[in-house]
């Protein structure tokens, strides 16, 4: 799963950016679309209480660990006439995490598009209210989450 994506190489990337960027880690996201699907939810499972919500688009994953990120939002998009990723990839993965109790999984299905969803799905803007509205799970005030890097810090003696 997540084939040509290393989730622990991404998992590096992604602390480097928060201790050197301003970034709410109650907030991030992940989305990704055809071997990037497969892969949003890959990093997902490795690293299952880090993300606020995921949007993999014509992937697919481990559906026997699918519960392991049940409590995070999900909006699974796929084209039925996909052809070179089956749409079958992405409904296990809805089966699978509706079965184990997930509360928010979304799952849009395009009747005319094939492999390409991600061009209707990215261009969709409630897709983007949608994730912009999602929180970490056990994340409370408003700035609680935002790392600022060391050196952005202002000391007054």
């Amino acid at each position: 799963y997540g084939y040509g994506w290393n989730h622990s190489i991404l998992t590096a990337l992604l602390d480097h950016i928060v201790q050197s960027y301003r970034v709410d880690i109650n907030r991030i996201h992940v989305t990704g679309f055809s071997m990037g699907g497969y892969g949003t939810w890959d990093l997902a499972l490795s690293t299952p209480n880090r993300f606020a919500s995921l949007m993999p688009i014509c992937g697919g994953g481990d559906a026997i660990r699918a519960k392991n990120i049940k409590h995070v939002p999900q909006w699974v998009h796929h084209g039925e006439r996909d052809d070179i990723i089956p749409i079958s990839a992405s409904e296990k993965m809805v089966k699978a995490l509706k079965e184990a109790g997930a509360p928010d999984v979304r799952f849009s299905r395009y009747k005319e598009d094939a492999h390409d969803s991600w061009t209707r799905a990215y261009g969709y803007v409630e897709v983007w209210r949608w994730v912009l509205g999602q929180k970490r799970e056990g994340a409370s005030g408003e700035d609680d989450g935002v790392v600022v890097p060391e050196e952005d810090i202002v000391r007054l003696s």
